[in-house]
């Protein structure tokens, strides 16, 4: 095979491979510029073109030096997340907006006649210096992780065009089409850098974007470089040989991949539990003995941004780092990736009537509902004179607080509750789909082996699996080519009346194209794809559910933690709070009784040396400090969700909405409960010391 890139000839040959049709699904290569142009705009997201124009505007300022070795790295990076900036100007922007918190912390240490305002600038400037400078790489990491799961299926595609067409160029192209972003931005890159003449050959592109993932994914590597082999092989049958051995290389390094994962996933798990739950719960035990020791060391404010930015922030950055070391599997089919979902709207069905409401609007009403009785109680309690301390400790102070944590925990929930209320039908179904569809394209492969027509061979196989999901899709395309006339690309993908019009599978689309391809050449070579193809499913199928095996173990202890331990020790962590205020406020209005009702001198300074001692001034009244516990308990769900459903469904929107709105039902419900039952049962018992409430 000539592997010089020629434009004329791929074009020749892609029209007679795939038809000149009047939906214009040719693609010549003298498109690739323009096709490559349109993957951009639709697949960068907004964030990521916002960052490139914050660089380009900081670049024209700052000019920093920048050595080689980071120059290097940093261009890959650019490269790979198809970027058009610069590895300076990412780091023009890092300096700047350190620059620019500096000086703006200046202005209030002036103004206050304070060092600490320059202090927290500093620091903060110091940590978006890191973060920005490190940007691209956090980005390339994301990359990585989306990418992986796409790598199975990209080898793949490629091997079921070569069997029927021995084209590597198209061979590629093929897989571009059919595989979802990040991949397929990654493989239109490959053909066009051909064809803006970086690269002579196809073959060179293909090697240094391989070269990315030699570190990661030795077998993606080695399943690219047998395809290349199996072009120059002398006898078809060989050729055979050596995709065949292509698929066991793809899967043994798949199952040997997420075995491991399998095992060593456990004790980062373990470090996320100790960190995010055991250890802050310990602290939390002490705090209020803490605080009335050292009340004047130990400030709220502390306590809130230890609790609720530094322990989150810790345990999400923990939690990201186990998910994306998860290695390469089956790409699952996601509903989420065919709905505009920054902008969807669930469906509400009232009397007849079906109306669409926005799950934003909706959260945000359910928030509002909840906090509003808390914001007219508080702000009517603290317009009163006294002591804040004991007139704002009670059980109401409490029971108001509960309604704020209420109102954050069902806001959140409700919102990915209506993200995913029409879809997650639709997900059990599509998972259903995929599940048979391995079996029935085999069935499928035999009967187009045994000579049969091809709407004859989908009726057949329709009829051996009656009452399911697959029949009915079987039955579709059956229809449409016998009674509608349709060819069998307009029977499968017609967007009015095509069998998978409403089937959002990219495994069932991808295979689809795959038949409608290999359809031109003869039944065989459908026949021949398809046992390729189910083999290939059941394989990774196989290797998954032992994934899922290895790590039941983990995930089960997962969630019942996020569902009943976090939420049951929290409640009762602010049950002993407030037990431990209400002694130590009781105790402190005793000690004081003791010296104003005729006591000697002694008594008295015996008291003011325990209130000293006490320093009951500074305690935190009950309803603020369950308000910590409970932001932090809503944290750490979300969080642990989404640890859980990264790790059981890799990258699915719809199961990891699901999970959360799930677990955040479930464990903010029983901490309320838990919180307050276990709250008055206290409460009672202080009674015996004094009654302050």
């Amino acid at each position: 095979m000539d592997e010089n890139f020629d434009a004329s000839k791929y074009k020749h040959e892609l029209e007679a491979e795939l038809g000149n049709r009047t939906e214009n699904t040719t693609k010549s290569v003298s498109t690739y510029s323009q096709e490559y142009k349109q993957f951009l705009n639709e697949q960068l997201g907004s964030s990521i073109t916002l960052y490139s124009k914050a660089c380009k505007f900081a670049s024209k300022i700052l000019h920093p030096p920048v050595n080689k070795k980071d120059y290097d790295q940093v261009s890959n990076y650019i490269k790979l997340l198809h970027l058009d900036i610069s590895p300076q100007s990412t780091l023009s922007l890092a300096y700047l907006s350190a620059i620019i918190i500096i000086v703006l912390s200046i202005i209030p240490a002036v103004l206050m006649l304070s060092i600490y305002p320059l202090m927290g600038g500093l620091v903060t400037a110091v940590i978006v210096l890191y973060v920005l400078s490190k940007t691209p790489e956090f980005m390339f990491n994301i990359w990585r992780s989306k990418s992986s799961d796409q790598l199975v299926n990209a080898v793949l595609y490629m091997i079921i065009y070569l069997e029927h067409t021995p084209n590597l160029e198209q061979a590629v192209y093929f897989a571009a089409k059919n595989l979802p972003p990040p991949l397929s931005l990654d493989f239109i890159r490959i053909l066009w850098m051909v064809e803006s003449g970086k690269y002579a050959k196809i073959s060179e592109a293909l090697e240094e974007y391989i070269n990315i993932w030699k570190d990661w994914n030795e077998g993606f590597v080695e399943s690219v470089h047998m395809l290349e082999s199996s072009l120059y092989v002398s006898s078809e049958e060989r050729r055979q040989e050596v995709l065949e051995r292509t698929i066991n290389i793809i899967l043994d390094s798949t199952q040997h991949s997420l075995m491991k994962y399998a095992h060593d996933v456990q004790n980062p798990v373990q470090a996320v539990h100790m960190l995010g739950i055991i250890l802050p719960v310990m602290g939390l035990v002490m705090l209020p003995m803490v605080i009335s020791f050292l009340g004047d060391v130990v400030s709220v404010w502390q306590i809130v941004i230890l609790y609720n930015v530094i322990l989150p922030l810790s345990v999400f950055m923990l939690s990201r780092s186990i998910l994306q070391s998860r290695p390469a599997g089956v790409n699952t089919s996601d509903i989420y990736s065919y709905y505009d979902y920054k902008n969807y709207q669930a469906s509400l069905k009232i009397g007849n009537k079906q109306f669409k409401i926005s799950p934003k609007l909706t959260g945000m009403a359910i928030f509002l509902l909840f906090i509003t009785p808390s914001i007219i109680y508080f702000s009517r309690l603290y317009a009163q004179e006294g002591n804040m301390l004991i007139i704002s400790n009670n059980i109401i102070s409490v029971a108001m607080s509960l309604l704020i944590v209420l109102g954050i925990g069902f806001g959140i929930a409700s919102y990915y509750y209506l993200r995913v209320k029409d879809l997650v039908a639709q997900q059990d179904f599509l998972n259903k789909l995929d599940k048979e569809f391995s079996n029935s394209i085999f069935q499928l492969a035999n009967r187009l082996e045994e000579g049969m027509p091809i709407e004859s061979a989908f009726k057949r196989v329709a009829d051996t699996m009656p009452k399911t999901s697959i029949a009915t899709l079987f039955n579709n395309i059956y229809m449409n080519l016998a009674n509608n006339q349709q060819t069998l690309r307009q029977a499968i993908f017609d967007k009015q009346n095509g069998a998978v019009s409403k089937v959002n599978s990219s495994v069932i689309l991808g295979v689809m194209s795959i038949i409608v391809e290999a359809a031109k050449k003869s039944s065989k070579a459908v026949s021949f794809s398809l046992i390729t193809i189910s083999r290939f499913l059941n394989s990774v199928r196989n290797v998954n559910e032992r994934l899922i095996d290895l790590l039941a173990e983990t995930v089960a202890s997962l969630k019942s933690e996020v569902k009943l331990f976090i939420p049951m020790i929290s409640g009762i962590v602010v049950a002993m709070a407030v037990l431990t205020t209400n002694i130590l406020i009781n105790l402190s209005e005793r000690l004081l009784s003791i010296g104003s009702v005729g006591g000697t001198d002694s008594q008295l300074g015996f008291g003011a040396t325990l209130l000293d001692i006490f320093k009951i001034e500074f305690l935190i009244p009950s309803w603020q400090f369950q308000l910590i516990v409970g932001i932090y308990l809503i944290q750490v769900i979300l969080l642990m969700s989404y640890l859980l459903s990264g790790i059981t469904h890799g990258s699915q929107k719809v199961e990891r909405a699901n999970t959360i709105q799930k677990n955040l039902f479930i464990g903010t419900i029983f901490y309320v409960i838990i919180t307050l039952i276990m709250s008055m049962m206290f409460i009672s018992m202080t009674r015996g010391i004094g009654n302050t409430l």
